[in-house]
């Protein structure tokens, strides 16, 4: 199952750069959103502990996967043209940066632990600590400023820092509050990205319409957990995994829409995802 990931992680980053007009440039924003992801794993798996790869992975960084490495730019440049779409602004470009992969990794953590491809040693929901994508997002968030300020060199050290700043004053604000849920709770708690993140869709499916290759290269991120979830099914998963999923289908484009794109040289198709 790791090897899987670790071959379909790089194809993935390839089709994102394939699919970029732009690769040079391309590629540069994601040697620094890879070396900045280094960074703050390094903080979280070395300072903090707060979980550990498995060891089935074959290719690593000091303790941490070269294939998440390869992931963390396509997570967060993915991001990056969602958010693009909403707004011109830098500041609020990476805000909503923030919220699209606060939902991927509310999608992604709970499958990929599942899946044993990490584990995590402090309480939350289906055994992912609230840190973890809201982390992602942190992170994803001051990376992106950076890169509309056009100041990428940035990315490597400062954004894991600030990322990691947001997440401590969200731990002692809020975090140290919340106990190990169960039951009821734990379930609300996974579902609620999700619930959040379909009453946005909605509101903003009407202006957005994001280019076709983007939509392709989401869509085939998140094949990859919709097969580590068939592999390894799990109910409560599959309903968090569904609605966590709605935002994405509900501003999917109808059949006809995507074939009309593809006619029209692929110049874009309605969506939010």
């Amino acid at each position: 199952m790791i090897a899987f990931v670790e071959l379909a992680s790089i194809a993935v980053l390839l089709l994102h750069w394939a699919l970029s007009p732009h690769r040079i440039q391309r590629g540069l924003e994601s040697l620094a959103i890879a070396a900045g992801a280094f960074v703050g794993e390094e903080i979280c798996l070395r300072l903090e502990g707060a979980y550990q790869y498995a060891s089935g992975w074959h290719l690593f960084l000091d303790r941490m996967p070269v294939a998440v490495l390869l992931i963390w730019p396509s997570v967060v440049l993915s991001a990056r043209a969602v958010a693009s779409l909403l707004t011109a602004d830098p500041l609020e470009r990476g805000l909503w940066a923030f919220a699209v992969v606060w939902l991927d990794a509310s999608l992604v953590e709970p499958v990929a632990t599942h899946a044993g491809l990490w584990s995590w040693n402090l309480p939350g929901p289906f055994h992912v600590a609230w840190v973890g994508p809201f982390g992602w997002g942190a992170y994803a968030l001051f990376a992106v400023w950076f890169i509309e300020r056009e100041t990428p060199l940035l990315v490597p050290v400062a954004a894991p820092l600030l990322a990691q700043a947001v997440i401590l004053a969200a731990h002692w604000g809020l975090g140290r509050w919340l106990g190990q849920p169960e039951g009821v709770v734990e379930l609300l708690a996974a579902l609620a990205p999700g619930i959040i993140a379909t009453a946005v869709a909605s509101r903003v499916r009407s202006r957005v319409r994001l280019p076709l290759k983007e939509a392709l290269a989401r869509a085939a991120a998140a094949g990859l957990f919709v097969v580590l979830l068939a592999l390894r099914p799990d109910a409560e998963l599959a309903v968090v995994f569904a609605c966590v999923a709605v935002p994405y289908l509900l501003l999917l484009p109808p059949l006809q829409s995507v074939a009309s794109a593809s006619a029209s040289d692929c110049r874009t198709v309605t969506g939010f995802w």
